[in-house]
């Protein structure tokens, strides 16, 4: 009986796995969408067009990494109280977790690889953001008909700088991704 609290931790390892896993996705598909080079002067209308793809991809992997980041919080405040003696006197953390048996012992080192998914995640997630904040501003430009000099305010910097950023954040994703996994394959 005391070890059924370990249930719902496998259901949010399940997700949080999900998640991270369709964030490195979207990120990877993202990254090679703005990979050089990306000619504006010549074809605003290809540019704009995966610009728009690249701004789906980074909506999506935003969406699934905040979400990961917010169940490995939720699993954790969740396990603290559920491993407790008693639900309104939690555990002071993850690490006080009883590791008696295998199952308790397993959750407990999969929650720690949570903690330390979290601020990869969460580190990730700001990167979109950035993201997606510069590639409004690109896609405002652009949506200017003939703009005079638009090529050179967004030059391959820009776009090398966007492609940067999306890469890192992917980076981020896969350290991220491998803790989850592994942190599922613990529970299951």
């Amino acid at each position: 009986m005391a070890l059924r609290w370990t249930v719902p931790l496998q259901r949010r390892a399940v997700e949080v796995e999900l998640c991270c896993v369709r964030a490195r996705g979207f990120l990877a598909v993202a990254a090679e969408s703005l990979a050089p080079p990306m000619p504006v002067a010549d074809a605003p209308a290809d540019v704009c067009a995966r610009l728009e793809l690249v701004r789906g991809m980074l909506t999506s992997a935003s969406d699934d990494l905040a979400l990961a980041a917010s169940s490995m919080e939720a699993a954790e405040l969740f396990a603290v109280r559920a491993a407790a003696a008693t639900p309104t006197t939690p555990l002071a953390s993850v690490q006080h977790i009883p590791d008696g048996d295998h199952p308790a012992a397993a959750a407990r080192l999969a929650l720690i690889l949570f903690q330390s998914a979290r601020p990869c995640t969460e580190q990730a997630c700001n990167c979109v953001e950035w993201c997606r904040a510069h590639l409004r501003t690109a896609e405002s430009l652009l949506a200017v008909p003939a703009l005079p000099g638009v090529d050179g305010i967004l030059d391959g910097e820009h776009f090398n700088a966007l492609h940067d950023a999306v890469e890192a954040a992917l980076n981020l994703a896969k350290f991220g991704a491998v803790l989850a996994i592994t942190a599922h394959w613990l529970v299951r």
